[in-house]
């Protein structure tokens, strides 16, 4: 998924990078909506942002109708933090804080480019 800093959003794989030095950290066995997880942690901190993100994946042995075999996939992204940065660029009067929670649902691990990609019947394109 993909969010912008300053607007409490951030794009996860540039978020897991750039909090590389805080680490990440296996947190154990968990469970969200029904469903075994492996929860994981990743912080960071800076000059901007100040966040803790968990993510859960399904656990092995969970299998589910959109993905293929035991295939591992995400189930729950939970961030935490406070932002010190506005939309604009300029420091914030006072940092704000931000809790966001991210369901991820109908997960397929392939992508059906006709289906997926085509304009609805409605919808007409003229070159």
């Amino acid at each position: 998924f993909t969010v912008d800093l300053a607007r409490h959003e951030l794009r996860t794989s540039n978020e897991f990078l750039a909090a590389a030095p805080e680490g990440e950290a296996y947190l154990g066995g968990s469970s969200a909506r029904g469903i075994a997880t492996d929860l994981w942690r990743r912080a960071a901190n800076n000059s901007y942002i100040a966040f803790e993100m968990l993510y859960e994946f399904s656990a092995a042995g969970w299998t589910f109708g959109g993905a293929a075999g035991n295939a591992t996939v995400p189930v729950r992204a939970t961030l935490r933090g406070t932002a010190f940065y506005g939309n604009d660029g300029a420091p914030l009067p006072a940092p704000r804080g931000f809790h966001h929670v991210y369901e991820f649902v109908n997960y397929r691990d392939s992508v059906d480019a006709i289906r997926d990609f085509a304009l609805p019947y409605e919808v007409v394109f003229e070159a």
